[in-house]
């Protein structure tokens, strides 16, 4: 799940999930959807990737055996 990934990213570069939205200008209530399933836009998929230094396969768990 995307949300999984993303946290896992975040706790790696020593950040929070809520502090990467405000960052990228985002509501902290856009974590919320997250966090149920939904994903955000490609542009802020491609953001994040950007900032994480990660790929969107990687964001959306698809480079991931299993």
């Amino acid at each position: 799940m995307f949300y999984d990934q993303l946290k896992k990213v975040c706790k790696e570069n020593n950040t929070t999930v809520t502090q990467l939205a405000r960052d990228l200008g985002l509501t902290t209530g856009v974590t919320g959807h997250w966090s149920r399933g939904g994903t955000p836009s490609v542009n802020v998929l491609k953001e994040i990737a950007k900032r994480f230094n990660v790929s969107l396969d990687y964001l959306l768990e698809m480079d991931e055996e299993g």
